[in-house]
């Protein structure tokens, strides 16, 4: 039955979203007895796997997506949501009272700090790909999934200068209506030296390099390695290097932003 709801949804909504549904509700698979249905899925039930969970020291948000997932499929399975019910709105709370809601903090890399990672970039393939993509995360504030998805077609160019680029769907786009992002003088340049050394005439614009051979589009976990191994090479200490994620650039955009004062809705628009 989860595969039919899964294939019912898909083109409906993100491949990443039915991707989690996919593997949270493997994980409740596996937690119940061979008797039982996935679904529906007893009040009960849900309570004892929520606190499962918690007695396994998952973290508060990945609890409260498991439960999301579980609320989405009744719901699309035509079933009444078991995750509605009090003593399973409890289980939540009692699981964050245990565990603390405190997330990990995602490193910011902010203008300083980027400089210096645009400085470790070197005359080669890797190089220019590494100073593409940072110039890129940095402006656009895209998330990994977002810049990995970028192709040679999207770039826009004005009097055969690159200007912008154009963000053919987003996480809060899933219909695909579109957005020019404007790229700066630097950005632009980083980008056409990107395109003109490795050759891009069309597909995606960021790619994996081996050698000196240009092969398929990165894949967004690339994203967040590139990030922590140019920030080793920048002088960053290895405590503050965990923390760097794929996210780490559009974080410390937002925070420059702020810096600059910029107001709290133009820092979420230029973020989508």
């Amino acid at each position: 039955m989860i595969d039919d709801i899964l294939n019912m949804l898909e083109g409906a909504y993100a491949e990443n979203t039915l991707r989690a549904y996919a593997s949270d509700m493997h994980v409740f698979a596996n937690f119940i007895t061979p008797n039982e249905p996935l679904l529906p899925a007893s009040t009960e039930l849900i309570a004892d796997y929520i606190a499962a969970l918690a007695e396994q020291r998952k973290s508060f948000a990945t609890i409260k997506r498991h439960v999301a997932t579980l609320s989405a499929m009744h719901r699309f399975g035509g079933f009444e949501d078991p995750t509605k019910a009090i003593g399973v709105k409890l289980a939540p709370r009692r699981a964050g009272r245990q565990l603390g809601s405190a997330q990990r903090q995602v490193a910011p890399i902010n203008h300083p700090l980027l400089d210096r990672m645009l400085a470790t970039c070197e005359n080669s393939f890797i190089g220019a790909r590494d100073r593409a993509l940072l110039v890129l995360a940095y402006e656009t504030a895209r998330r990994r999934s977002e810049l990995v998805a970028f192709s040679v077609e999207d770039l826009i160019e004005d009097e055969g200068r690159i200007t912008g680029i154009w963000l053919r769907k987003s996480k809060t786009d899933q219909i695909g209506t579109g957005k020019r992002l404007a790229l700066s003088e630097t950005g632009a340049q980083a980008i056409e030296a990107w395109v003109s050394l490795a050759q891009l005439e069309n597909g995606p614009l960021l790619r994996a390099v081996r050698g000196h051979k240009i092969e398929d589009s990165l894949s967004a976990g690339q994203v967040a390695r590139i990030f922590k191994s140019r920030a080793t090479r920048a002088g960053v200490d290895d405590l503050a290097k965990e923390s760097i994620s794929g996210h780490s650039l559009r974080v410390g955009k937002a925070q420059d932003m702020l810096t600059s004062g910029a107001s709290l809705p133009q820092i979420m628009l230029s973020g989508g």
